[in-house]
């Protein structure tokens, strides 16, 4: 028999242990010690992929990545496009399966993986040394009103709109008479359903007014406690709705990405509001 290297078997010993005890703990830690690409990395790739980068008839982006190494871009360009690719796509893929599960491991590899300096700019630290971002314009980060890493659109304040009805189903019919449509989302409560209602903005925000923002209407009876606000409550004489006005629009097959990072951020965006 061949003697065993002691130093190798404890070596295996010690990994398989980190393994089996550490799980999926482990390897998020191991995600989150990755160094993290700058917000200026992020936008250089950005800029420098326009012209590379289509969609397909389900949304999810493809990037030409052959071509991009044929003339001649950098190695780090072509991994972020790539990365942040797959990255994308697997959030399109949740939400459109309405998995609730997938949505939430995709989500939290989104803000705790290579790029959560953009999709989570709140843990910007100086022990990462990226502070003062907001000083610095990024050109490919910029748009519909925000720089994404820097700044989000607010959630906007609930108002009652439609008021006084006397059934759930009469409100139904007065928002759609207006043009909303009811709202299936993978975080939606099945009891929610039938409640949330929306349409398309076109006035939109920092020039985006192709559908990239929508009025929301959510219908409440007249005693229920408002989602928007759990301790809120409104004096209706009947059914009535809460709406919410020009907020990143969820649907994100109604109309085409004005940037490679809005699916991703609006995604997030509905996730956290």
């Amino acid at each position: 028999m061949k003697k065993i290297n002691t130093t190798i078997l404890i070596t295996c010993l010690v990994a398989t242990i980190i393994l089996s005890c550490g799980g999926w703990a482990g390897m998020q830690s191991a995600e989150a010690a990755k160094k993290p690409y700058t917000l200026a990395e992020i936008d250089n790739a950005f800029g420098n992929s326009e012209g590379y980068v289509t969609y397909n008839d389900k949304g999810k982006m493809i990037v030409d990545l052959n071509q991009m190494k044929e003339d001649g871009l950098s190695k780090k360009d072509i991994k972020i496009m790539k990365k942040w690719t797959a990255l994308n796509n697997k959030i399109i893929n949740a939400v459109e399966g309405g998995n609730q599960t997938k949505l939430d491991l995709a989500i939290e590899k989104a803000q705790s993986g290579k790029f959560r300096l953009l999709t989570n700019a709140t843990i910007v630290s100086p022990s990462e040394g990226f502070t003062g971002q907001t000083n610095v314009t990024y050109l490919s980060l910029t748009a519909c009103g925000i720089t994404y890493g820097q700044t989000s659109h607010a959630n906007p304040t609930a108002s009652v709109d439609k008021d006084g009805y006397a059934s759930q189903v009469a409100l139904q019919s007065a928002l759609v008479i207006d043009n909303y449509h009811q709202i299936q989302w993978p975080w939606t409560d099945l009891d929610e359903v039938g409640r949330d209602y929306g349409k398309k903005n076109l006035t939109g925000i920092g020039g985006c007014n192709e559908g990239e923002f929508r009025d929301q209407n959510y219908i409440y009876p007249p005693t229920m406690p408002h989602y928007h606000d759990k301790d809120r409550t409104e004096s209706s004489s009947g059914w009535h709705t809460l709406r919410q006005l020009n907020e990143p629009n969820p649907e994100l097959g109604t109309y085409d990405a004005p940037t490679f990072w809005w699916d991703v951020y609006t995604t997030i965006w509905h996730y956290n509001n």
